[in-house]
């Protein structure tokens, strides 16, 4: 003997119910979401007790995306540094704003940041220039100042 419901898509249900699946179908998947934005790409530099860590994001240029970019500095608490401005130093770019973060001392070590939008304009390169980081350090008597160069940065 066959159930109510065996019956019922025996005899004449089944395209309606075919229909009624059909429909409800899109409506059980997974809704596509916005693509995942790449990771930052992150360069990093050093000299001595003073390093460098570059961050751009987006990692890659897009002629209708800025870039955020994020130059830190971390040192021994008795050296100061200083991170330049970078006006000059862009290919590609021009400056949209600059935004100086206060600095934070934390178990012996001052880090410095500062943040920067970079807008792109039309060009065959997209670079951030060599800049000199300058620095006194307060570990010596008198305190010794001077600078270092960075590498070059190609987006």
């Amino acid at each position: 003997m066959m159930s109510r419901f065996h019956r019922c898509v025996c005899h004449g249900c089944w395209p309606l119910m075919a229909a009624l699946l059909a429909l409800a179908w899109p409506f059980g998947q997974a809704v596509a979401s916005e693509p995942a934005q790449a990771a930052p790409r992150v360069e990093t530099m050093s000299r001595g007790d003073i390093s460098l860590t570059f961050t751009f994001t987006p990692p890659k240029v897009e002629l209708d995306k800025d870039v955020l970019l994020s130059i830190r500095a971390t040192a021994p608490s008795e050296i100061a540094v200083a991170i330049p401005p970078i006006d000059d130093r862009l290919e590609g770019f021009t400056l949209s704003g600059t935004i100086d973060q206060d600095p934070v001392a934390l178990s012996g070590r001052t880090t410095w940041e500062r943040r920067f939008r970079l807008t792109p304009i039309l060009a065959s390169e997209y670079r951030l220039a060599p800049m000199a980081i300058g620095f006194t350090d307060r570990r010596q008597t008198p305190p010794e100042s001077g600078w270092f160069p960075t590498r070059p940065v190609t987006l």
